[in-house]
């Protein structure tokens, strides 16, 4: 069986494999569609277990905000289901196939497992904050469920959230349950052009402090606009300040008009449409200014307080050769790094990140980068130590994924 491929149509059949591994020591590559394959570090096992054919929607009950679903059902599968019933998932899962020069989208599982969330992540949450339950399998060869199929569940230990976010080193999942929402009936976008980043991040900090209920803030400097191309009419101008609004057409008109009121004298924008608008925030989503292997095959998603974003732009900015912008109302500073000194330039932004209290992850790099720096630079000693203490509970054995998050 040593290095063979196997794509399970069943929950039986996912088991039987991880029994085989654990009786004979045996490591298992997990992945789905395999379209994040550049995330983490290279995984070297003894065989693959693909969860491609473990494939469909098992239940979704529009009145209830409730869907229930097989791992490696196609993301676009879920999203077109719930267009039918004017629902969406709420955290925006990003297609971030494209970095990894993938053409699918990938699967619910990949969303869930990787823990992924969009622009509207700093109202809706993440991943983690929308699943309800999972059925999965561990690393001593044992099915365990976690959670159920209702939103109001509170029976047991929330491990279906503890997963979220493993990238499958913990367990293989083999159904998972998760709430929808209603979609906005209207999104429009405010696109202010040309302020500085102080200016920018200012504004977005105003924007988000007050009850305007925006679900999207992100500032794009010229470089990153430059990378995703002049043509694009979403984005004009030498800067971007871009400020979603979603709601009823009163109420967007509404809160159009007073935030308007809100900026700088002389300052230009425009209002971008509903196709517009949508347009607009899935090339943020999906890294669109970061995409270019060749000039910034480095890529890194920094987790920051927002009142610290302006000066760690300027300390990048001070490195040469990195292209940013911020999402999430500035909570997200997605870089992009040339590869002349990326390791030095990494560990020179983690260092900083560190002292601001914020969290550094590699989402793209050369392996040999990524084995010097790790995927999580400078993680906190107590948060490691928690997560050895959690993997050896659910795979005492090192079956699943072994060394894709760590360096071994």
């Amino acid at each position: 069986m040593t290095n063979e491929r196997f794509s399970p149509e069943t929950e039986q059949q996912a088991l039987e494999l991880a029994q085989w591994a654990v009786a004979e020591g045996k490591t298992i590559s997990v992945q789905g569609k395999n379209t994040k394959h550049g995330f983490g570090l290279p995984v070297s096992a003894d065989c693959t277990l693909s969860l491609e054919k473990l494939s469909g929607i098992l239940e979704y009950h529009p009145e209830e905000l409730v869907m229930t679903a097989l791992p490696g059902t196609p993301i676009t599968e879920i999203r077109e289901e719930l267009s039918k019933h004017n629902q969406h998932l709420a955290f925006e899962p990003p297609a971030l196939n494209k970095m990894y020069q993938v053409e699918d989208e990938g699967t619910v599982g990949g969303s869930f497992i990787g823990n992924l969330a969009g622009p509207r992540r700093f109202k809706a949450g993440s991943a983690r904050d929308h699943i309800l339950g999972v059925r999965a399998i561990n690393g001593r060869g044992d099915t365990w469920k976690s959670g159920g199929k209702v939103i109001k569940n509170v029976s047991g230990y929330d491990m279906s959230k503890l997963v979220t976010g493993s990238w499958g080193t913990l367990s293989v999942i083999t159904e998972l349950t998760f709430k929808v929402l209603p979609a906005p009936p209207v999104s429009r976008s405010l696109a202010v052009l040309g302020l500085s980043a102080r200016l920018g991040t200012a504004l977005m900090a105003q924007v988000v402090s007050t009850p305007s209920e925006t679900s999207g803030l992100a500032y794009l400097p010229e470089a990153a606009l430059t990378a995703i191309g002049r043509d694009d009419a979403s984005f004009p101008g030498e800067t971007l300040t871009l400020i979603r609004l979603e709601g009823t057409e009163l109420s967007v008109k509404e809160r159009l008009q007073s935030i308007t009121g809100w900026l700088p004298g002389a300052c230009e924008y425009s209002v971008l449409e509903q196709a517009a608008s949508i347009a607009a925030w899935s090339l943020i989503a999906n890294t669109a200014p970061l995409q270019d292997e060749q000039r910034t095959p480095g890529i890194l998603k920094i987790s920051l307080p927002p009142a610290s974003a302006w000066d760690l732009t300027r300390f990048i900015d001070e490195l040469r050769g990195c292209t940013w912008y911020l999402d999430a109302a500035g909570g997200w500073l997605w870089v992009g790094i040339c590869q002349a000194g990326m390791t030095d330039k990494i560990h020179a932004i983690s260092r900083e990140v560190n002292t601001i209290g914020g969290a550094t992850t590699i989402y793209r790099s050369p392996s040999a980068v990524k084995q010097d720096t790790g995927i999580y630079p400078f993680p906190d000693e107590s948060i490691k130590r928690l997560n050895e203490k959690i993997k050896n509970s659910f795979d005492p054995e090192n079956i699943f994924n072994p060394g894709r998050l760590h360096v071994n």
